[in-house]
């Protein structure tokens, strides 16, 4: 072997053992023989480049989603507050706390009054991300602080004060559909400084009525308003104040009547809600011709519309019930003619329409107002209709004047038990 071939071979070991990271001995099997590099191409191999290609981009970003926070605050009031308030948003109202902004909003509710106090607008602040909302009364500033008791609705009822010092609140909410304005105390001592005021100013203490714990009104006769104050007791003590105007020639003998019925609807009201809290929706309607309400009582499920009704009646409450004792139900529901002791309901079928025409007896049991049903019967081209009472054919136009007519109101609960609680317990004080 030349010596040519041997130096090539030595650096050929010598670049495999720099490889092996080996500084030291190498075992003899890792140093090839020359027989094993017999036919090995020394040559500089010859490099295949390919096309380059255009680099690939990363992805475009998405779209933000742009918020508006004046908006999401606005819409946040809106929700909190009740149908026919007036929000409007005024930027030099905006507040900053620790580098939180507060929104600043106007609030008119003097739509949702019968008749407008001194102030029927407030201040509201909101801070849309962690759903904050504060409200301040009309003439609020941030220089002097709450215009305390500003919003109050008429100037009879009685700024709270002790030894002539007026009794800050804690909290204020302005009047919503059903509340009227509300002021909150943590101490709750100035619940019976109030009462006391109350007192002295003529108030009369009705007592605890229902969820009220302290209810208290004022009859006022020049105007036929009745002033209400509701007290609540809790973590602290809550007022609520409003105002209800009556025709004064009649307030005397309605405020009677009112105050017995609404009281005996609120215990069926309750009867209800403890066998089965939140499952039953409640109305008052007039379905017979006076000026005492119908209490509906009211739950559906996939089989149909479940009606308890009551009347009173002379001091009594009674069920109104079919024929067979039972609770009303329909898997269409019931409509009534107001005040005119109709109650009607259908049933349409692949071959036409019946119809049941009701009233309530002396028994206060619901009774057919015709011996038997009116039925519209299609024929078989649904060309011809046929009309019947019972297995009596009739004419068009009798079937039409059996047709009692006029502006049905649905049998249905409207309002959730808290609700109607409210309106029969302003019924007791002169609504």
């Amino acid at each position: 072997m030349g010596y040519t071939m041997k130096k090539q071979i030595f650096l050929l070991a010598l670049f495999i053992l720099t490889l092996s990271g080996c500084k030291e001995q190498v075992e003899q099997e890792l140093v090839p023989t020359a027989e094993e590099l017999v036919g090995i191409d020394f040559s500089e191999p010859e490099i295949e480049i390919s096309e380059t290609t255009e680099p690939t981009l990363p992805p475009t970003p998405t779209e933000q989603v742009i918020h508006n926070p004046v908006k999401e605050a606005q819409e946040m009031l809106s929700e909190y507050l009740s149908i026919g308030i007036k929000i409007t948003y005024m930027p030099d109202f905006d507040k900053t706390v620790e580098d939180i902004t507060y929104f600043g909003f106007v609030i008119d509710y003097s739509d949702n009054l019968e008749n407008e106090p001194f102030h029927s607008s407030a201040y509201a602040w909101v801070e849309p991300l962690s759903g904050y909302i504060e409200f301040q009364e009309f003439g609020y500033t941030e220089a002097t602080g709450p215009n305390w008791y500003a919003n109050f609705p008429d100037g009879l009822f009685p700024i709270p004060m002790i030894d002539g010092v007026i009794i800050p609140y804690d909290w204020f909410e302005p009047p919503d559909y059903v509340w009227g304005v509300s002021y909150m105390y943590e101490d709750e001592n100035i619940f019976d400084i109030y009462q006391e005021q109350l007192r002295g100013m003529g108030f009369t203490d009705y007592g605890e009525v229902q969820s009220v714990y302290s209810l208290w009104g004022y009859k006022r006769e020049h105007d036929g308003a009745s002033l209400i104050v509701e007290m609540y007791k809790g973590k602290g003590f809550v007022m609520n104040l409003y105002v209800n105007y009556l025709n004064p020639e009649s307030r005397s003998e309605q405020f009677h009547d009112e105050a017995t019925y609404s009281s005996a609807y609120l215990n069926i009201i309750n009867e209800y809600e403890e066998e089965d809290a939140g499952l039953y929706m409640y109305d008052l309607v007039y379905i017979d011709n006076d000026d005492v309400p119908e209490l509906v009582v009211f739950y559906f499920d996939p089989l149909g519309y479940y009606i308890s009704l009551y009347t009173y009646v002379d001091g009594t409450i009674y069920p109104i019930e079919d024929v067979d004792g039972y609770q009303l139900y329909h898997k269409y529901g019931y409509e009534y003619l107001p005040k005119s002791n109709i109650i009607y309901t259908f049933d349409p079928w692949d071959g036409g329409l019946n119809k049941w025409f009701y009233q309530i007896d002396e028994n206060f049991k619901l009774r057919d107002y015709y011996e038997d049903l009116l039925i519209l019967v299609l024929a078989d081209d649904e060309n011809e209709e046929r009309y019947f009472l019972g297995d009596i054919e009739i004419t068009e136009a009798q079937y039409e004047a059996y047709s009692i007519k006029g502006d049905y109101e649905r049998i249905i609960g409207k309002d959730i038990a808290s609700v109607i609680r409210h309106k029969l317990v302003s019924k007791q004080i002169g609504k």
